[in-house]
């Protein structure tokens, strides 16, 4: 798995295009969020056409009746199909224009693919490009920062980096949130509340980075004026118009949810990123939620691979769940002996210490890698 916190390191990200792309970049090109590369078609469902009930035949006759064969381009009204005499002919016209995709013998049903609109794709990620697919896909190299989170939601959304608070564990006041954070990516170390969640949606901060968040604090935010809302209708709220509310802020938990901290080694390198372009990817699952910040090569000649790592002997690890959440240690056994899960159903066990010399045995499940030093040889 990909270590989640690093910094001066090469990212790669493949943007993919839909149907027939036309692509406007070349290798070598430097893009930033809003550069425009490439155009692709817009998704639209298919339209299912009843050739035979129209012809008044049954399915294998009306593949005979058929004018026009599987891949051809119609407009609206084209004749696809035609039966009977001069006196009493039947006709199946094509209700939209697009490409007749194919005729199922079995039902007499065609199916017809609709013309889409086209729209612009632009690189949502500041680098060079490095890769082209010709009409499918980019990718484009950043030099910067990486940093993934447990959970996120929002979409894909740019902005600067901006730090409020000065450590991994201050809660975010809303009376710090001011103009200097109008359409950046806030950053804080602690937990948000719901007043802090609005005052972002009132000064369009367009994505938030934090700790860990209480479902209530995003329900209540969420729900604005209303009464009470469901935590999946706010969490679908997020970075989304809302009628007579501004949208709240797309958003990334680094530790989880609830009234929880961020790791040192997170804030570690994000407060070295303040100031700098980013795009933070929170599309919701399966895609890791992550923010990938630029930095000039200047200030980091010679980037690294982004590192990858496993849970071993000497990899530090954050608990997820259960008593010990939150804290940070070092895998001192792995495997080791079965261990309940909060349910009660036994689990792989991992033996670990803290710094102060305190050991307990956690499910393997309920870890999240930070570091693992042998990555490094």
């Amino acid at each position: 798995m990909i270590l989640p916190y690093q910094f001066g390191v090469a990212i790669r990200t493949e943007l993919r295009l839909l149907g027939r792309a036309e692509i406007s970049v070349s290798v070598g090109q430097r893009v930033d969020l809003d550069t425009v590369v490439g155009y692709e078609d817009v998704p639209v469902e298919p339209v299912i056409v009843d050739v035979a009930g129209a012809l008044r035949q049954s399915p294998s006759e009306a593949a005979g009746s058929l004018v026009v064969v599987p891949g051809t381009r119609v407009s609206k009204g084209d004749v696809l199909a035609r039966a009977g005499s001069q006196r009493s002919l039947r006709e199946c016209r094509s209700p939209e224009s697009g490409v007749l995709a194919s005729y199922a013998s079995a039902t007499g049903l065609a199916t017809l693919v609709r013309e889409g609109d086209r729209r612009e794709v632009r690189a949502r990620t500041p680098g060079i490009v490095v890769e082209i697919a010709p009409g499918r896909a980019i990718v484009t190299e950043t030099t910067g920062a990486w940093v993934s989170g447990v959970w996120g939601a929002g979409g894909v959304v740019g902005g600067v980096v901006r730090t409020a608070g000065n450590g991994p564990s201050t809660e975010l006041d809303p009376r710090a949130i001011d103009g200097r954070y109008t359409h950046s990516i806030l950053i804080a170390g602690g937990s948000i509340s719901a007043a802090a969640l609005l005052r972002c949606a009132e000064l369009e901060v367009r994505a938030v980075i934090v700790g860990g968040v209480t479902s209530s604090a995003l329900t209540v935010a969420a729900a604005g004026n209303r009464r009470s809302i469901s935590l999946p209708e706010a969490l679908y709220s997020l970075g989304r118009a809302q009628s007579n509310l501004p949208p709240l802020p797309a958003l990334m938990l680094i530790d989880g949810f609830g009234s929880t901290s961020m790791p040192e080694e997170a804030w570690d390198v994000l407060a070295r990123c303040d100031g700098r372009e980013a795009a933070l990817f929170a599309p919701g699952r399966p895609e890791t939620p992550r923010i990938v910040v630029q930095l000039p090569r200047r200030e980091v000649p010679q980037p690294r691979p982004l590192r990858e790592g496993v849970i071993r002997e000497g990899a530090i690890v954050r608990v997820t769940v259960g008593p010990q959440k939150g804290t940070t240690a070092r895998v001192v056994r792995y495997p080791y002996r079965p261990t309940p899960t909060l349910s009660g159903a036994a689990a792989e066990g991992v033996l670990l210490r803290t710094a102060s010399g305190d050991e307990f045995v956690v499910p393997l499940l309920n870890l999240r890698l930070i570091e693992d030093p042998q990555s490094e040889r």
